[in-house]
């Protein structure tokens, strides 16, 4: 199985300390050093992020092209994994053309983060349809393209989720059954005690903090499962007196 990506200076420690030493399966990698890309430091909403989600797309349909009837991966390269994929992927893209991770615990958004595409008209023509809507001004850019068609149904396409293994924070608590972390909703670059923090900062923090969970005692989780607990009564108490006045 081909695996796709997309990689820029920026982005390097992500697919070198995260991506590549935590990957488990035994797919085929094609990582693309992207060049010439807009001067940044790839934070959310910049020239450069925008820049790179439309040369992901580009980058799948000559994928697409080249693969006829295979089945090919597309991954962010602010990822972790934890145990073997193929199976699950194998089993999702069973009557699919695309398969997506999940991107709430209820509905059906999707997140392109993590995608299973079979190489067929189906799947071509959809991103094609996607690479032919713009991007910039888009708070999720290609994600928000791509509901937008899934809810339209056109041009046609099977598609699917991933269960809640492949997993985001929106999600909800970590599954026991974990098989890999995509650190998406991180929040905006910021400034904090005076140093500047990146949207990659903020990536390698929620990497570390999942790495961190998973590889806890179960002790270590019933405590952060308690604390998440607690944190959500508060906000329903803060909540209700706030509308109480």
């Amino acid at each position: 199985m081909k695996l796709f990506s997309i990689c820029t200076p920026q982005a390097a420690a992500l697919k070198n300390e995260w991506f590549l030493k935590t990957l488990q399966d035994d797919w085929e990698l094609h990582i693309i050093d992207l060049e010439n890309v807009p001067q940044g430091n790839g934070d959310y909403l910049s020239r450069e992020w925008y820049y790179c989600l439309k040369k992901k797309i580009d980058i799948l349909i000559d994928a697409i092209k080249s693969n006829p009837e295979d089945i090919i991966l597309f991954a962010d390269m602010d990822i972790q994994f934890f145990r073997p994929c193929t199976d699950i992927i194998k089993q999702c893209m069973q009557g699919h053309d695309i398969v997506f991770q999940m991107w709430r615990k209820s509905g059906t958004d999707v997140n392109p983060g993590f995608m299973a595409i079979r190489c067929n008209d189906n799947s071509r023509a959809f991103l094609e349809a996607v690479a032919a809507v713009p991007f910039d001004g888009r708070a999720f850019a290609d994600q928000d393209v791509i509901n937008d068609l899934l809810k339209k149904g056109s041009p046609p396409i099977r598609w699917g989720m991933f269960p809640r293994d492949m997993y985001q924070v929106m999600l909800g608590l970590v599954p026991d059954t974990i098989a890999l972390h995509h650190a998406c909703a991180t929040p905006p670059p910021c400034v904090k005690n005076g140093r500047s923090i990146s949207s990659m900062d903020h990536k390698v923090a929620q990497l570390t903090s999942i790495r961190r969970y998973v590889e806890s005692p179960l002790w270590g989780k019933l405590l952060f499962r308690l604390k998440e607990l607690l944190k959500r009564i508060l906000r329903r108490i803060t909540k209700f007196f706030k509308f109480a006045r």
